[in-house]
């Protein structure tokens, strides 16, 4: 896996151009710096470039209200706060494989 990460929602749509890297998945905190999780997605979902990327939030909040906050903005999936760092990319693998299905209705 290439990872790159951003300290704010800005840094991470700067790193996002057309001609730069562009990755297959986005992990999205909930609390960010300038606009939250839910906001850079919906961000990300109005850039054509970057508009199909598959989202996946990290949060403590899995109240029914926010997976479907989540899933309004076409989150593929939810991983819960805290989380095992060992484990995140078998995770994140199991998400992008539709084996886990945390946002299904």
């Amino acid at each position: 896996m290439d990872v790159r990460s951003a300290g704010s929602a800005r840094d991470a749509l700067e790193m996002l151009t057309p001609n730069g890297w562009l990755p297959d998945i986005a992990l999205l905190d909930m609390m960010m710096p300038e606009m939250n999780g839910c906001e850079l997605a919906a961000a990300l979902r109005a850039t054509d470039h970057i508009a199909d990327v598959a989202i996946i939030f990290v949060s403590a909040n899995d109240r029914p209200s926010d997976l479907d906050r989540y899933r309004s903005v076409g989150a593929i999936g939810y991983i819960r706060k805290p989380f095992d760092p060992i484990t995140l990319p078998k995770l994140v693998r199991d998400h992008m494989s539709g084996a886990v299905t945390s946002l299904a209705e």
